[in-house]
C-alpha cells in the first residue's frame, strides 16, 4: 500500500514538474503584456516602451535561461515582437490619418496580406506535419523552410494595416505558448523524431499565430488538434501491436522449485516478472552455485 502511494506521489510530482514551467510562462506573458499596455496608456512614448520591453525580456531570459522549455518557446521575445508590431501599426495609423491611409477589403494590399498570411500558416503547418509524421521518402532542409517562413512573415507584416485589441493579443500569446510548449513535450514521445530536427523550427512553427488573422489562427489550431489526435491514435495502435506481438506466458508462481529453475531458459526467466531482473533472487544464486560445484567435481573426477 505504501509503495502505491509513493508511486502516485511520484506521478503527481512529475506532472507538476512538467506543467509548472508552462504555467509560469503564461503568467509572465500576461504580466508583461499588461505592463506594456498600462505603460502605453500612461506614457505613450514609443522609445520608452521599447526600452522597458527590452529590459523586461532581457532579465526574464537571464532568470529562466536554464529551462529548456522556455528556451524552446523563445522566452518573452515572441510576445514582445507581437506587442511592438501592434504598437507601431497604431502609430502608423495616427500619422497617416490625415492622408486617408487605405486599408479596405478591395485594396490590393489587403488581398496580398491575406495571401501571404495563408501561405505563412500553411507552410508552418506543413513543417509541423513533416516533423511529427514519418515521411521516409521526403527530405527537406528545415533551415531553408524556416528562412522562407520568416520572409513570408515579414512580407505579411509589411502589408499589415489593422491593429489588434489587448484581449486579442493576450489570447494569441496564450495560444502560441501552449502550442509551442505542447509540441515541445510531444516530440519526446515520438520515436522516429530527431531532436535536432524539431529544435531547428520548434519556436517558428506556431509563430504565425501571433500575427495572422483570427480566422487563419482558428484553422491552424484546428489542424494542430487533428494532428495531435492522429499522433495519439497511432501511438495507441503501435502499443497494441507491440503487446500482441509479445508471446503470452502462463501465470506461474516464480521460483518455487529448484528443478524448475534448472530447466527454465534464460529468456523465460526474464519474462516471469522479477522485481528487478538485474538482481536475481537468492534461490537462483544458490542453484547456480550448486551447478557450478557439480561441474567442478565432474571435471576433477575426469
Amino acid at each position: 500500500m505504501a509503495s502505491k502511494e509513493e508511486d502516485d506521489l511520484r506521478v503527481d510530482v512529475m506532472h507538476v514538474a512538467t506543467y509548472l514551467p508552462l504555467i509560469m510562462l503564461l503568467l509572465r506573458a500576461a504580466i508583461f503584456l499588461t505592463v506594456m499596455q498600462v505603460l502605453t496608456i500612461v506614457v505613450g512614448q514609443i522609445h520608452l516602451i521599447v526600452v522597458v520591453s527590452a529590459w523586461f525580456v532581457y532579465f526574464d531570459a537571464c532568470l529562466f535561461k536554464n529551462d529548456a522549455s522556455n528556451r524552446m518557446c523563445g522566452f518573452l521575445v515572441p510576445a514582445a515582437l507581437m506587442y511592438g508590431n501592434n504598437r507601431l501599426i497604431d502609430i502608423q495609423f495616427e500619422s497617416n490619418a490625415s492622408h486617408n491611409f487605405n486599408c479596405h477589403i478591395s485594396s490590393a494590399v489587403f488581398i496580398s496580406h491575406y495571401v501571404l498570411a495563408v501561405t505563412w500558416a500553411t507552410g508552418s503547418i506543413f513543417m509541423l506535419v513533416y516533423v511529427f509524421v514519418d515521411m521516409p521518402h521526403l527530405k527537406l532542409d528545415l533551415q531553408v523552410l524556416s528562412f522562407f517562413s520568416g520572409a513570408l512573415g515579414v512580407g505579411m507584416l509589411w502589408t499589415e494595416c489593422m491593429t489588434k485589441p489587448f484581449h486579442e493579443l493576450l489570447l494569441r500569446a496564450i495560444m502560441f505558448y501552449i502550442l509551442t510548449f505542447g509540441f515541445c513535450l510531444l516530440h519526446a514521445y515520438t520515436q522516429h523524431l530527431h531532436y535536432r530536427r524539431y529544435k531547428t523550427i520548434g519556436m517558428h512553427i506556431s509563430l504565425h499565430i501571433l500575427f495572422v488573422n483570427m480566422y487563419i489562427v482558428a484553422a491552424s489550431v484546428l489542424l494542430c488538434i487533428i494532428l495531435v489526435f492522429y499522433l495519439f491514435r497511432n501511438s495507441v495502435a503501435l502499443n497494441r501491436h507491440t503487446q500482441d506481438s509479445v508471446p503470452n506466458t502462463p501465470n506461474m508462481p516464480p521460483y518455487t522449485s529448484t528443478q524448475k529453475h534448472r530447466n527454465t531458459p534464460k529468456t523465460q526467466i526474464e519474462h516471469l516478472g522479477c522485481a528487478d531482473p538485474c538482481f536475481p533472487s537468492k534461490e537462483i544464486e544458490e542453484d547456480a552455485l550448486r551447478e557450478l560445484m557439480l561441474a567442478k567435481q565432474a571435471i576433477n573426477m575426469a
